[in-house]
């Protein structure tokens, strides 16, 4: 088992220009990088990563933002998808033009508060940003703002 804290200390993580998010060990074995996982289920392009680590649950967790308008919550070791929070239904329609963009705004930037309890969001077109609560120990994404 990891130690969030060590695979933190150890790991990169790269948002590809697809829509996947890659873990790589820190340190390469024999001098030859290999990826760890792959974190796929992105159907647009991924435009922010971050690393959250949770002491009182020692697990590590990668949060994802995407042109797709959601934010994702993963397991980093495996790559499995633990939850999908759904940013543009919550924003609401942002333009009045009724076109694509405007009912999925991409999510821009994200920034964890230093125990990963809270997320926040940054959304195109929107002022201000919205707030996620990230459960650790049920492993889900939450809006609470």
């Amino acid at each position: 088992m990891h130690k969030s804290g060590d695979l933190y200390n150890k790991s990169l993580i790269s948002a590809q220009i697809g829509r996947f998010v890659s873990v790589f060990p820190r340190c390469p074995l024999n001098g030859a990088y290999e990826i760890q996982s792959f974190c796929l289920g992105h159907t647009d392009f991924v435009s922010c990563i971050t690393f959250i680590c949770s002491s009182d649950s020692n697990k590590a967790f990668l949060i994802s933002g995407s042109g797709d308008s959601t934010v994702r919550l993963w397991d980093p070791i495996s790559g499995n998808l633990l939850d999908t929070c759904e940013i543009g239904l919550k924003v609401g329609r942002v333009g009045s033009s009724g076109d694509e963009e405007a009912c999925h705004p991409a999510v821009t930037d994200l920034c964890a508060s230093p125990d990963g309890s809270l997320v926040a969001v940054g959304v195109q077109s929107l002022r201000g940003v919205m707030l996620l609560s990230c459960d650790h120990h049920k492993e889900y994404l939450l809006v609470i703002k």
